[in-house]
């Protein structure tokens, strides 16, 4: 660590003496054009100028290189359009299609050896790119790349469509692609373990587990207020002083430094463990009514009682009442303000009165649902209740559970139209009942039989969204008891220890129109089931969002669709087969599989107004109230063990970065 090399923008490179203060060695007109990669691979150096040139210096006898000796030089071809990585030992570089109108996906990679003697300088004998079965139609152009120290096999790849691929690093062929839901990945850092950094163009940083799919989320940070994250390294040099480094740079000239070894992550996971050491626990009984409406209007429900408020027993009341509706509007006009919104036009005054007619709708609704709920269950208050152009969701709270309350927050999310519109999306509400964290999911996916991809996409977008409605905007650490993980509550997961999701999600089953009749009249619904897409992606999904949910049997007839006022389904030109689009699961944090009890779990079979079929839900589940002396004790004894946690991740980052 005692010499400095540096690079110019004329090409020339010198060699800086730390201790001494002083150059020891030049280099002039060693590149013809700025220097754009000066780096230390184990004892080598390597540089690579704009115009592909690259220098290499090699240790001789475990002595340092030194810019004195004459470098070994190569030449590669880099556009104006490529990112060139030096990852490991060897030099990666991405561009778009190689080919004007091409039709290969972009981007294309190529990879060469420049400290090999024994094998090809070219790794691959033509550019590689992306399998059509693998990830979008399209990825961004690549702005980052990455290793990850127990992740060896594979090469980690940045887009600037929020996107991540994953490359073999002996066959070079990319074997899947994530998605990340970031505003642009602009730089990438493998840190300790399994940890992937990634940087935005948003100034956000997120920490993810890599081990298996779906990715977790381990940490969310703002490094910067504004602009993008330009860059991130690991500072490895502060390790004998017991610490690791992960330096971020932003546009601005700022420089972050931020925990690797991330100590309060661990005190959190290591304080969810010992829970019962401190808290006491009570249940809570929760009410869930999901319904696509079809636009039905609340004079459609004149002299009828809302779905499913008959099951609710004055002496098994819940504490808590959910309400989600779907398609509050006809979505045909919404569409149409899409249209609008997107290519531009004078259509104003329809745009506003269409606006007028959602809010009116949404008014309506609240009144009529919160006179309904005071009638039958007057100690019932309205806490929360928000909508989303069809998306509706209101939540009633038991009076004497409001002193129990905190942070009450709800969020709407856009996924219609590439998240510039909200035909369909997600509204989460969330909120703390004593020290539990909570989220309710009221949900509306891509339509479809054919479009199961894009539904997994409109998860993957809801999951990964950040809840910026928060009422609490405190800074929160591990010696607060607050959120799931550390977290602040602005992430679904895993900042909320347990999560309902309900929705039309709009999975369909696939089956023939007259296979399912069969299946419906014998009452097999396990047979359903068998086929219906939500289950099978479940299960041949590693990645699919909603693995970690649950959902109880289904033991009732498909909720969609209906001709409105009637028992029979579609008999439209269209003939669309029944499916399973409205559904209520569930997520615990607690590895307690029974650690919430679905009650019940029914749809509304004569509620006809609409083309779906009502489905409500009851839960009962612990939630957990911390005694503040007791988790003192235990943070007490948690802060000893971590000083020997700390000395194990030090030692493998010794090894790894030394």
């Amino acid at each position: 660590g005692r010499y400095l090399w540096c690079g110019t923008k004329e090409g020339d490179m010198f060699e800086y003496d730390i201790e001494a203060m002083r150059v020891t060695s030049t280099r002039m007109s060693a590149h013809t054009g700025p220097v754009l990669i000066l780096q230390r691979v184990k004892d080598n150096m390597i540089s690579i100028d704009e115009s592909g040139k690259i220098c290499t210096w090699l240790a001789k006898d475990q002595s340092l290189p030194s810019l004195k000796d004459p470098p070994v030089t190569q030449r590669i071809v880099i556009d104006k359009y490529s990112c060139t990585f030096v990852l490991g030992d060897e030099v990666w570089v991405a561009s778009a299609s190689d080919t004007a109108g091409s039709t290969s996906r972009t981007p294309r990679v190529r990879i060469y050896r420049p400290f090999t003697i024994d094998k090809p300088f070219n790794a691959n004998s033509r550019p590689v790119g992306i399998p059509d079965n693998i990830g979008p139609s399209h990825l961004g152009l690549i702005s980052s790349a990455a290793l990850v120290p127990l992740q060896p096999d594979y090469v980690f790849l940045g887009h600037q469509s929020g996107h991540i691929s994953i490359w073999n690093r002996f066959t070079y062929s990319c074997v899947y692609v994530q998605k990340l839901n970031m505003a642009g990945v602009t730089c990438l850092c493998g840190v300790r373990g399994h940890f992937l950094w990634a940087g935005s163009r948003q100034g956000e940083i997120r920490i993810f587990d890599v081990r298996e799919q779906p990715w977790q989320v381990i940490k969310i940070w703002q490094a910067n207020k504004a602009g993008a994250v330009t860059q991130m390294i690991v500072d490895a040099s502060p390790i004998d002083d017991g610490k690791l480094q992960v330096l971020a740079t932003s546009l601005e000239g700022e420089i972050h430094i931020w925990d690797g070894l991330l100590k309060t992550d661990w005190m959190t996971v290591e304080l969810e463990r010992r829970l019962t050491e401190y808290s006491t626990f009570r249940t809570l009984k929760t009410f869930h009514l999901t319904f696509n409406i079809d636009a039905a209007t609340v004079m459609d429900f004149e002299g009828h009682e809302l779905p499913g408020f008959e099951l609710l027993e004055e002496n098994d009341m819940p504490d808590v009442i959910v309400i989600g509706f779907q398609e509050l509007v006809d979505l045909g006009d919404t569409r149409i303000m899409a249209k609008n919104l997107i290519l531009g036009g004078g259509r104003k005054s329809k745009q506003a009165d269409a606006g007028e007619r959602l809010s009116h709708q949404a008014r309506a609704w609240t009144q009529r649902l919160s006179v309904e709920v005071q009638r039958r269950f007057p100690d019932f208050k309205l806490l929360l209740q928000d909508s989303l152009v069809g998306l509706y969701t209101a939540i009633f709270v038991r009076e004497s559970e409001l002193s129990a309350i905190r942070d009450p927050g709800i969020a709407t999310i856009k996924t219609g139209f590439g998240g510039r519109m909200g035909n369909k999306g997600a509204i989460v509400a969330s909120m703390r009942i004593d020290d539990t964290p909570l989220a309710w999911i009221n949900c509306h996916l891509a339509a479809g039989q054919r479009h199961v991809r894009q539904r997994n996409a409109d998860l993957v977008n809801i999951f990964e969204s950040t809840l910026s409605q928060k009422a609490s905007n405190q800074k929160l650490d591990y010696e607060v008891d607050a959120y799931a993980g550390g977290g602040d509550g602005s992430m679904i997961l895993p900042d909320h220890e347990i999560v309902f999701l309900s929705g039309d999600l709009n999975y369909r089953v696939d089956l023939r129109r007259e296979q399912c009749f069969d299946l419906i009249r014998n009452e097999d619904w396990q047979g359903l089931m068998a086929k219906d897409q939500l289950q099978r992606q479940l299960k041949e999904s590693p990645g699919h969002r909603l693995k970690p949910f649950r959902e109880a049997a289904i033991q009732f007839a498909p909720t969609y669709k209906y001709d409105r006022q009637t028992d029979s389904y579609d008999t439209s030109e269209k003939q669309r087969v029944p499916a399973y689009c409205d559904r209520i699961m569930w997520y615990s944090r607690s590895e307690d599989a029974h650690a919430i009890q679905c009650l019940q779990y029914t749809s509304q079979p004569h509620i006809k107004m609409s083309d779906h079929r009502p489905v409500v839900a009851k839960f009962s589940f612990q939630i957990r109230k911390a005694d503040p002396k007791r988790r003192k004790a235990v943070l007490d004894e948690l802060l000893g063990d971590w000083q020997v946690a700390q000395a194990e991740r030090l030692r493998a980052a010794r090894e790894y970065y030394n």
